[in-house]
């Protein structure tokens, strides 16, 4: 009797330890699996990542070339202004010129024609 118990405990034991065996091979193969498509899924989104930093630096770079184009633009636009600013007083100095010449020119027709009135008077008086 006893070796009976012993032999059917025994295959008991034998059948338990083979579902356990076999419960944790197929959960061991479950969690491979659960951890072979993490990494997979990992690795897909690490080329995405790595991609959205290649755009971000790409797009800093082209702002800062905008930025710098811009301020070489405002920079000539400056210099422009100032240039014709320049031209400008330039122009405005040589008018000023012009005018002070016709004024002299004005004033000395004026003293001509007022002297050559004193003579014509006293080119009368000497007639009288």
């Amino acid at each position: 009797m006893l070796k009976r118990k012993k032999g059917r405990n025994n295959n008991n034991n034998n059948i338990n330890d083979n579902k356990t065996k076999q419960t944790n091979n197929t959960n061991l193969k479950k969690k491979k699996v659960k951890k072979k498509k993490q990494e997979e899924e990992e690795q897909q989104q690490q080329p995405h990542e790595e991609k959205g930093k290649e755009e971000e630096e790409e797009q800093q770079q082209q702002q800062q070339l905008q930025e710098e184009k811009g301020k070489e633009e405002e920079e000539e636009e400056e210099q422009q202004q100032q240039l014709q600013e320049e031209k400008g007083k330039e122009e405005e100095e040589e008018e000023q010129q012009q005018q002070l010449h016709e004024e002299k020119g004005k004033e000395e027709e004026e003293e001509e024609q007022q002297q050559q009135q004193l003579q014509e008077e006293k080119g009368e008086e000497e007639e009288e």
